[in-house]
């Protein structure tokens, strides 16, 4: 592991958090809705710009904003697009079990 890839590992961690205080803080204590829903639209942009998007979060702001067709695009982008990128490892995922009684009506 090169040195610059160390360095960039713990600021992507750092941007992640600032982007989550940024959120609480847009929603716990800016009263001026037009400013508040600003906040939320750069915060927006900054999770999609992030290495590895953060959807959820994305998501949520726009939950917030109230855009439910941005959700929408969002939720049908990550349901088309192939990411060369997962957090999860399928290969250490257990075989869904269906109950012997349920698969009689399958």
């Amino acid at each position: 592991m090169s040195a610059s890839s160390l360095i960039s590992l713990p600021l992507q961690e750092d941007k992640a958090s600032m982007l989550s205080y940024a959120f609480r803080v847009a929603m716990q204590l800016i009263n001026n809705r037009h400013y508040r829903e600003d906040l939320l639209r750069c915060l927006v942009d900054l999770y999609r710009d992030l290495d590895k998007p953060d959807f959820v979060q994305m998501c949520q702001c726009l939950i917030f904003l109230d855009d439910p067709a941005a959700v929408a695009r969002v939720l049908e982008n990550l349901s088309t697009v192939r990411h060369t990128w997962t957090s999860l490892s399928f290969s250490k995922l257990q075989p869904f079990h269906v109950p012997r009684v349920l698969r009689a009506t399958l």
